[in-house]
């Protein structure tokens, strides 16, 4: 028998704050130009509802953006 926790309690308010953490999310470019993947892959994030909260950047190590996912929480995207 599995025992699984129970759903949190849907009457419950959810207080919405900025974390202090963020997932890192990292695809290799391939030899192809980071930015124009890092700018697919944007697009891609959007359609499925999240949102840019700050711009795709070019950077030494490859090219990034932060992301807010639907629920709010923050994803950093690399392409290198």
């Amino acid at each position: 028998m599995v025992l699984r926790p129970p759903p949190p309690a849907r009457s419950r308010p959810q207080f919405r704050q900025q974390g202090r953490l963020a997932l890192c999310l990292q695809r290799r470019a391939d030899g192809a130009d980071p930015m124009t993947v890092l700018e697919a892959w944007i697009q891609e994030a959007v359609r499925l509802g999240g949102s840019l909260l700050d711009p795709p950047r070019l950077e030494p190590f490859g090219a990034e953006a932060c992301l807010l996912d639907p629920e709010g929480n923050r994803l950093l995207v690399l392409v290198q």
